[in-house]
């Protein structure tokens, strides 16, 4: 969807690159400033140091680019799978308020925004979604793929997002946040389906410590 790579959007990939390198930075100091006993972990001064702890993986779950399972599975790792549910909730939070970021934010702001970092044809394609129904924003969609695979495609569209969100290095193509944001924009999803997505997307790895803890490992 580039015409030209001008130093806007040059700008643009630096500060996503930048982004994701703080995300990474981000999850690895949680890590290793939480390294507490089990003794201080019930504590009160623990609950208020983890507050801003949780307010920041929220966040951080909903901006495009920014891989925040860093921070939820470095959170599972030292304080352990018990805090798996506030995991998936605070993670399927972030990403739910994306999706509804993308799904309300107004479409000709983006599409100038878009315009002003160069990227016109993304700006084009976004003004004409707006006026388009469900089937014909698919049908734009999937121009050059088959009927069937475009009908399967939009039959399972709620399992590919949930695909989509576990899949290793998703970062590089928008990381839950950007997906969550673009599943919002497009207008293909519902909010009540998408959530419950969002909340299976996040769900493995914290389910996998939560029995672990169940176990007593």
């Amino acid at each position: 969807m580039f015409d030209k790579i001008s130093y806007k959007t040059v700008l643009v990939i630096l500060g996503y690159i930048g982004l994701m390198t703080g995300g990474v930075l981000c999850g690895n100091w949680m890590f290793a400033s939480l390294r507490l006993d089990a003794q201080s972990a019930s504590t009160l001064p623990l609950f208020w140091l983890l507050v801003p702890v949780f307010v920041v993986y929220f966040i951080t779950s909903g901006l495009p680019f920014v891989p925040a399972s860093e921070i939820g599975f470095g959170l599972l790792i030292v304080l352990g799978g018990e805090i798996a549910p506030l995991i998936v909730l605070v993670s399927a939070s972030g990403l739910i308020t994306s999706f509804l970021v993308g799904k309300f934010v107004s479409k000709q702001k983006l599409a100038k925004l878009l315009s002003w970092f160069g990227l016109e044809k993304a700006s084009k394609f976004l003004l004409k979604l707006q006026h388009m129904n469900q089937q014909e924003k698919l049908d734009h969609m999937m121009q050059g793929v088959s009927k069937k695979w475009s009908i399967a495609l939009m039959r399972y569209r709620y399992l590919g997002i949930i695909a989509l969100l576990n899949i290793p290095g998703n970062a590089v193509i928008g990381g839950g946040g950007g997906i969550a944001f673009m599943a919002g924009v497009t207008g293909l999803f519902s909010a009540k389906w998408f959530a419950l997505s969002a909340i299976l997307g996040v769900l493995p790895y914290p389910l996998f410590f939560f029995v672990a803890w169940l176990l007593g490992y």
